[in-house]
Parts: structure tokens; sequence; C-alpha cells
């Protein structure tokens, strides 16, 4: 099922021209970044520091 959602949303993407969004390997100790806007900053109760964005 999730194969099925994420493909649907990458067409969804593609359709839109935007680029596919992929998580960058943290190591260990990093923030893994924002999806929204691509923050690295840890997070503050649980929202990204630079947009808001509820993550938690």
């Amino acid at each position: 099922m999730a194969q099925l959602v994420r493909g649907e949303w990458q067409d969804s993407l593609a359709r839109e021209g935007l680029a596919p969004v992929t998580a960058a390997p943290t190591g260990p100790g990093e923030e893994p970044p924002c999806p929204a806007c691509g923050s690295t900053g840890a997070l503050a109760d649980g929202a990204c520091p630079d947009c808001g964005l509820q993550l938690a």
C-alpha cells in the first residue's frame, strides 16, 4: 500500500513540476532536514525551528 501511495505522490510532484523530496542520510547526532523548508536545526517542541512545521 505504501509503495502505491508513494508512487501516486511522486506522479503528482512530476505533474506539478516539483523535484522529488528525499531525506538526506544523517550521521549520529545530526538532525534530518525538514521536509518543508530543509532546515537541519533541532526540533523546538516537536516543530521545525525555521518554518514551524509540526514533525513530532
